[in-house]
């Protein structure tokens, strides 16, 4: 329930590792945290408020404020371009953003029947982007153009709360459950109807 994002330092000798605290920069709870992947001191969060912010963390300044169109569930820069993010929203919406333009999004993505809880660029390729959500299922997108568009279907047992790009396989997805299923899978975007692996180390 905490509206504020800390930053720490795991690296100070002292007993406190605490850095700095952005307070109450948010109305409601912060869900995701999402570093630039080329400037370190550039932080982005994603709130039940709706809103999304960018941090200078070496300035310790907001440097824009984004708003969504319902509860921020998930947000991730993309590692292809210094100026894009996606969000993914408790609608089952998911935008595409350009961090220098703060009053719109880019890319309107209709996804999800209910909440988005995930999405992720793809490692390789700069145009794909992920979403996963309750609706049980994860999709792909290419985002090149005007409108997205949907490229692949998977239809998962349970709603899904995270999906991640596996580095060095570009047609691979990983995924884990958000209730029922303890299992880690991992999906062939191609052949979508069964589990390339599964991995049911998790006993909760």
């Amino acid at each position: 329930t905490n509206s504020s994002v800390v930053i720490w330092d795991i690296n100070k000798t002292t007993k406190s590792k605490l850095t700095y605290v952005f307070e109450q920069v948010h109305s409601r709870a912060v869900n995701k945290l999402s570093y630039h992947p080329k400037d370190s001191n550039i932080l982005l969060s994603g709130s039940q408020d709706a809103h999304m912010i960018c941090f200078d963390t070496r300035q310790r300044s907001v440097v824009n404020k984004y708003v969504g169109p319902d509860s921020v569930r998930d947000v991730q820069y993309s590692p292809h371009s210094e100026h894009y993010f996606a969000a993914a929203y408790e609608s089952g919406d998911c935008q595409i953003w350009d961090r220098r333009h703060p009053d719109n999004a880019m890319k309107q993505i209709h996804a999800h029947i209910g909440p988005a809880y995930s999405c992720a660029w793809h490692l390789e390729l700069d145009n794909r982007v992920l979403s996963a959500g309750r609706d049980k299922t994860i999709k792909v997108f290419d985002v090149q153009g005007t409108r997205a568009k949907e490229l692949y279907l998977i239809n998962a047992m349970s709603s899904i709360a995270r999906g991640k790009w596996r580095p060095q396989h570009k047609n691979h997805v990983t995924s884990c459950s958000h209730l029922l299923d303890n299992v880690v899978a991992v999906w062939d975007i191609r052949r979508p109807f069964i589990q390339y692996a599964t991995f049911g180390e998790h006993s909760d």
